[in-house]
């Protein structure tokens, strides 16, 4: 919903930088039905390429890191030491959008949806940007 509410359409790739995803695939089926390119680095590098790496979680990570910080928009699921370095690298770079989620917000939000006092759409859309126009950070912002 948060990406579809930022304007995102469907044909979006989206690249997950993770490793196993907590509770398996079935908590990536919403977003996977809503944004069908789902990537990770086993779907860009054939598995020949990753062997190199495969024996080292550093290395994996790194690898993450690498298209995290070359993507055109980074917005973190979580606000670890590799998200923060991600989005520091990316204001070095001085012209990268970084979007931080406010997970509480959203999550009031999307249990208004849920509890059907909000619908998808132009309001909950309207909402979502209004409550992250502070939160959009590029490389030209302080």
């Amino acid at each position: 919903m948060f990406l579809s509410a930022l304007g995102y359409p469907s044909s979006t790739p989206v690249y997950i930088a993770a490793g196993e995803i907590y509770g398996g695939e079935s908590h990536m089926v919403d977003l996977q039905s809503r944004f069908p390119i789902l990537m990770n680095k086993e779907k860009l590098a054939s598995a020949e390429e990753l062997r190199p790496f495969s024996q080292y979680a550093s290395q994996m990570a790194a690898l993450d890191y690498i298209v995290s910080v070359e993507s055109d928009v980074f917005i973190p699921s979580y606000s670890g030491n590799m998200a923060r370095a991600v989005a520091g690298h990316r204001r070095f770079h001085g012209h990268r959008k970084t979007i931080s989620p406010d997970r509480k917000a959203l999550v009031h939000l999307f249990d208004k949806v849920d509890s059907g006092l909000l619908d998808e759409g132009k309001r909950l859309s309207q909402k979502i940007i209004e409550m992250h126009q502070k939160r959009y950070r590029t490389g030209h912002e302080s």
